[in-house]
């Protein structure tokens, strides 16, 4: 994934941003020690708190990667959930907030 990744968030939360990327960052490192343990329904839980946290602060990436590590975790498909860690976590390194 590249750097130019940019998501608009309402200025109305500007000062809850830092801290939801923080711990959307502490998800991702969990994320990846339940797929280590194996932990599917882990994985599951955690796709489905980034797909309603995505959507609500308006992070898109976040919201769409949450929702397909949701069902592919639920289907029990460790492999394709590793590989959407994976593209979780450089999500997270790459997005550039701007505010509307």
């Amino acid at each position: 994934m590249d750097g130019n990744v940019v998501e608009r968030i309402d200025a109305d939360l500007a000062e809850l941003v830092d801290r939801f990327l923080e711990c959307s960052r502490r998800d991702q490192e969990d994320l990846e020690r339940a797929l280590d343990a194996d932990d599917l329904e882990t994985a599951r839980r955690i796709g489905h708190s980034a797909k309603g946290a995505g959507a609500a602060y308006g992070f898109l990436g976040l919201r769409d990667l949450g929702g397909e590590l949701e069902t592919i975790a639920g289907r029990g498909e460790a492999s394709a959930a590793r590989e959407l860690a994976r593209r979780l976590r450089e999500y997270l390194d790459a997005v550039r907030v701007e505010y509307a």
